[in-house]
């Protein structure tokens, strides 16, 4: 990790012209979460696959993820403080003539506002969307700033095409520019597991290894698009006639922990409710589910649902952009529209009644992503990105 020096606003860098390709990846942190898990995948795959030379800036800090890059990876940290930082604006360009980037990879609007800022007149930015655009992102500034700075792109990619028509119908000036690039998930470090080996898991990991027991379970920060406490108030109502039902929590932070985490302590169901925090190691987790749910109003490509789904583990999730690009209803997973508990309570239900049909979803879910979702075609995608906004070649 660098940490950055303060200097003025000096010239704008000069791109690199000799291999390998420098990419320089903005970003606010490398805390836990979806996008980052991204990033980190894709600077760990393409630096090992050699011809690429990843960095990574964070504005804010580190960030727990950061232990999972290659050494060579070099992770610099700019030391945003709150508020809008013309320090971090002076340190980024700093960063950028140091580094002599061909492509600068910008994560969500906040990194784009900063890299634009440090680097008016070069190197191109590819520019990332990695969710619905909600809440104060629907805020006249929010939307006049990304018509603003999407002009100083080069190219805007999101991580399902829904979310690209979900750009479009804002009116942003994504025309010539948009590209979609879908997530990939490690089908090495997620896989499945036999019916016997998950019953040790469980016993392992705290839960029962009762082969009657059937584990439902939800992955992520506590954030209120999850609908964590919708989860809650489903499993409740599934109680009484589920006696062997479990609910898995498993993550932490996020803008609705505390409300949430109180909740599970203090629901008529509380013996049944396990939150295991955040797991650094998330595959065994997956590995003794038999059910995943993610209630989300919005989702960009989840992560967590290629996870579970590599895990062998099928999903049920709302019909929410990238989840209806990944879960065939019925085949390898469960879609539906829900807006209560007692309608989620219900999917649950009707998705869990039949072991054999959730076996073979759970089936045809491995087979999907192991086909179509890999962390090589992911890492192909953005390489053959970078390599065309850097003029060498790419399609």
């Amino acid at each position: 990790m660098k940490a950055l020096p303060e200097n003025d606003l000096a010239a704008a860098p000069v791109p690199a012209t000799a291999d390998p390709l420098c990419v320089l990846h903005v970003v606010y942190s490398l805390e836990p979460g979806g996008m980052e898990n991204g990033v980190v995948n894709v600077a760990n795959a393409l630096q090992q696959g050699g011809g690429f030379d990843i960095h990574i800036g964070c504005l804010e800090r580190e960030g727990g993820f950061a232990s999972r890059l290659q050494e060579s990876i070099g992770v610099h940290v700019l030391g945003r403080e709150t508020g809008f930082s013309l320090k971090a604006v002076s340190r980024l360009r700093r960063l950028a003539c140091e580094l002599g980037p061909d492509v600068i990879h910008t994560h969500n609007l906040g990194p784009l506002i900063y890299a634009s800022l440090a680097c008016p007149s070069g190197p191109p930015i590819l520019h990332g969307e990695h969710g619905q655009l909600k809440g104060d992102d629907l805020r006249r500034k929010r939307l006049w700033q990304r018509k603003l700075f999407y002009r100083r792109c080069r190219g805007i990619h999101t991580v399902s095409t829904e979310l690209g028509r979900d750009l479009e119908r804002h009116h942003l000036p994504v025309a010539g520019k948009l590209d979609v690039i879908e997530n990939g998930v490690d089908c090495e470090r997620f896989r499945p597991v036999s019916r016997d080996r998950r019953g040790v898991l469980r016993a392992a990991l705290g839960l029962p290894a009762d082969s009657g027991a059937r584990v439902i379970g939800i992955v992520g920060r506590f954030d209120p698009v999850k609908r964590h406490e919708m989860l809650l108030e489903a499993f409740e109502r599934l109680g009484s006639a589920e006696e062997n039902l479990i609910l898995l929590v498993v993550g932490d932070g996020g803008a609705a922990k505390e409300r949430v985490v109180d909740a599970l302590g203090r629901s008529p169901s509380a013996a049944r409710i396990h939150w295991a925090g955040y797991q650094a190691e998330p595959a065994p987790w997956y590995q003794v589910m038999d059910l995943m749910v993610l209630p989300s109003s919005h989702e960009g490509m989840s992560n967590v649902i290629l996870e579970a789904m590599a895990c062998g583990v099928p999903v049920l999730a709302s019909s929410a952009f990238g989840s209806s690009e990944l879960i065939d209803d019925g085949r390898n997973g469960f879609l539906a529209s829900f807006s209560d508990a007692e309608g989620l309570a219900r999917e649950v239900r009707r998705s869990l009644q039949s072991p054999e049909k959730l076996q073979a979803a759970g089936e045809q879910a491995r087979a999907k992503v192991a086909r179509s979702f890999s962390i090589d075609s992911m890492a192909a995608g953005y390489a053959s990105t970078y390599r065309k906004m850097a003029g060498r070649g790419g399609t």
